[in-house]
């Protein structure tokens, strides 16, 4: 009824502004002045259910905008890599009861919510990110990482999945239009013993970087887990490229365990970095580390990925996101049950994204953030 939705809406305002004051006190954010800005703008409804597919125009998409997630600019217009699961069957000749559920990747243009690309090619990894370099040949060229989990598929759930832990690796898919994609490459193979969930790679451009570390191209990193932590010791969650030709499909490796990694002092906030974001400043020459989780743990910097070499931010943890989760459970139900919302209702309440972040607090991808938790994101910092 609308005085049920009234109070939803009530509800709702609440929870926002218990969540921003909390993020505001957690991140010790001065008060908004005379030049204070919030640093994004609407673009957009980034994602709404039943939206005609391009693979198979009978059978629509079923909503939903994704998990792990990277917003990206093209061309002068903002898209977003979806990793995605379920709805196989928009794949034609897929038989989700002989080959068991899948997880895959697509790309969506956020002005619209329109998806351009769901990439067959992805089929049976998750946990996806990507990254553009804008630099490269002939154009911007996007990557895109996925660990050969096959999220929902009990049939053949992958090699990151099974124990033993034997051949896990870090899948790779690359384009030059989002449309066509590459086949499957073994960017990097994790040893015998070793998994992965979430991974983030970011471009290194410019001289600025540490002596320390090898020439390389870009850094990824991973959110690993092990058999046996005594057999089989945790590995740098770093990997390099040293490759100097642009493809990262190729020339990964992982730094010593004993010298590069994370190692905060103890009792410093945003000690877990699950779902971790990574960002290169090529200006500076830092690396920026976010986690993930119902804390945005982080952000921590450093030059050479060296342990003992990371300072924390004084904003860290960035945001408790609980109230954020709970706020937009409310608001989908209340969306839901009351279809008759405005269009511009719906843009203003869920649907706008932030363009820029400030680059200490780089994220491309706050894999964890859906598209209107990122946009609340803008205000608190």
């Amino acid at each position: 009824t609308l005085h049920n939705f009234k109070m939803v809406a009530v509800a709702q305002v609440w929870l926002l502004v218990a969540t921003l004051i909390v993020g505001c006190n957690l991140g010790r954010a001065q008060n908004p002045n005379a030049t204070w800005r919030p640093n994004f703008m609407p673009l957009g409804t980034h994602c709404f259910s039943d939206f005609p597919n391009p693979n198979n125009p009978e059978i629509p998409h079923g909503g939903g905008c994704g998990c792990e997630n990277t917003p990206f600019r093209w061309n002068g217009r903002m898209y977003m890599m979806e990793s995605t699961e379920h709805y196989c069957e928009i794949f034609p000749g897929y038989n989700t009861t002989k080959q068991g559920d899948c997880s895959f990747f697509r790309i969506r243009e956020m002005a619209t919510g329109r998806v351009i690309a769901n990439v067959s090619e992805s089929i049976g990894h998750s946990f996806f990110a990507a990254a553009v370099d804008y630099k490269s040949e002939n154009g911007p060229t996007i990557w895109v990482f996925g660990s050969a989990r096959n999220r929902p598929n009990k049939l053949s759930p992958g090699p990151c999945a099974v124990i033993p832990y034997k051949g896990c690796y870090v899948g790779v898919w690359t384009s030059k239009d989002l449309v066509t994609w590459t086949t499957t490459s073994k960017a990097l193979t994790l040893p015998d013993g070793h998994s992965l969930f979430n991974n983030d790679v970011t471009i290194v451009r410019g001289t600025a970087s540490s002596a320390s570390l090898p020439l390389h191209q870009a850094v990824m990193i991973i959110e690993q887990r092990t058999e046996d932590v005594h057999k089989y010791p945790y590995l740098s969650p770093f990997a390099i490229n040293t490759g100097t030709d642009g493809d990262l499909s190729k020339n990964w490796q992982f730094l010593n365990a004993s010298m590069y990694g994370i190692d905060l002092p103890k009792g410093s906030v945003g000690m877990g970095f699950g779902a971790p974001t990574i960002r290169y400043d090529d200006d500076e020459g830092y690396y920026y580390v976010i986690g993930g989780g119902s804390i945005t743990d982080g952000p921590i910097r450093s030059k050479s990925l060296e342990l003992e070499s990371w300072t924390v931010s004084h904003r860290a943890p960035l945001v408790i996101l609980l109230l954020f989760f709970l706020s937009h459970y409310i608001l989908d139900r209340s969306i839901r049950q009351h279809q008759q919302l405005s269009r511009q209702s719906l843009d203003y309440l869920h649907m706008t994204q932030p363009t820029t972040i400030p680059s200490t607090l780089t994220c491309g991808q706050m894999r964890i953030l859906n598209c209107w938790q990122l946009s609340m994101l803008g205000w608190i910092i």
